[in-house]
């Protein structure tokens, strides 16, 4: 059972009955609710509940082919929730019906770190014996390298939206930064932020640091990235995919900087602003899978990193577990 309480008036509460579900314990969260308050999304084991506050229900039921899902974000107009796999699959739904409007899968890595005890694990399985019998390693060996690759893996720790909706950034547990195209449903590029696990993407959208992002890890390091040559390369080469002439003209207000920033403070809380997730159908189907290619050499890592970054490590920090913008998105404060 769900109780939502009226903060305001304590002694007013609702009950939401969740149909015997299993909450998943391995998601990032458990709980998030629009900042409207009219929606809920609860994560069970296999399921996402989607509740409708106004009438204290469960309106949507989402299913992943009994793949649980271990994070959940909405989107800034607070009409859809993007939901990750653990097999790197991002799909974002409507909240009022529950239609699929972007689905992509991330190519995500899993790396074999070979660690003394991988290495020896490894060495054991091809040692052969006098008796000319492969000598199988053991239980406990096998355990450990078992460890360690599931500590490698990669998954999807965080993600964020951009100011229009119209791209998804997807921070893992390997310190990379996916960015994604929502309408076309595309992988643009990787971004390799060499930090830790990924905990918190903050997207700025204040006028000194429009399209910037700060990262933080699980080791305090936080970093600040300008994404701003990257946003509009982007948006350049889908262009000439677009279908719909008021879709191209409005994107075409994008690419200039300082016109474009007094366009969004104009309507930076319209909804037709807010449409990354409800355009797809005003592109060309299929989406060239190749366009963003080109943008490979964006990464960072292949960069001089003053015109990426900066960067300042909490020393004296032994864990960060809370970072927050304030009200203009022009500073970070981070919890400790």
């Amino acid at each position: 059972m769900l109780r939502v309480f009226d903060a305001r008036e304590p002694t007013n509460q609702g009950k939401v009955y969740l149909q015997n579900k299993t909450l998943n314990t391995n998601a990032v969260k458990l709980l998030a609710m629009t900042k409207d308050s009219t929606f809920v999304v609860v994560m069970c084991e296999r399921e996402v509940l989607i509740v409708d506050l106004s009438v204290d229900k469960v309106t949507q039921t989402l299913t992943f082919n009994n793949v649980p899902v271990i994070l959940s974000a909405f989107s800034r107009s607070n009409e859809h929730v993007f939901v990750v796999t653990p097999t790197h699959i991002v799909q974002c739904f409507k909240l009022s019906t529950g239609a699929m409007v972007m689905n992509c899968k991330l190519q995500l890595e899993e790396q074999h770190r070979e660690d003394a005890h991988t290495a020896q694990a490894s060495s054991r399985d091809q040692l052969t014996s006098r008796t000319g019998s492969k000598t199988p390693a053991s239980a406990s060996s096998r355990r450990k390298a078992k460890g360690q690759r599931e500590k490698d893996k990669e998954l999807v720790s965080t993600v964020v939206t951009s100011e229009d909706d119209h791209f998804l950034l997807a921070g893992t547990s390997l310190g990379r930064m996916f960015v994604l195209h929502v309408p076309t449903s595309l992988q643009v590029c990787v971004l390799t932020t060499s930090q830790s696990q990924l905990q918190h993407v903050t997207y700025f959208t204040s006028a000194i640091w429009f399209q910037h992002v700060v990262t933080v890890d699980a080791q305090g390091l936080v970093k600040l990235w300008n994404l701003r040559p990257l946003v509009t390369r982007a948006r350049t080469l889908v262009m000439d995919i677009i279908t719909d002439n008021d879709l191209l003209n409005e994107e075409e207000k994008k690419l200039d900087l300082r016109s474009y920033f007094k366009h969004y403070q104009e309507r930076w809380n319209d909804r037709m602003f807010l449409n990354g997730p409800d355009i797809s159908s005003f592109y060309k189907k299929p989406p060239p899978a190749d366009i963003f290619n080109v943008l490979d050499g964006m990464d960072p890592s292949l960069k001089a990193p003053s015109i990426w970054q900066s960067s300042c490590c909490l020393s004296d920090c032994t864990d960060v577990c809370a970072v927050s913008s304030g009200s203009s998105l022009n500073e970070v404060k981070v919890i400790l």
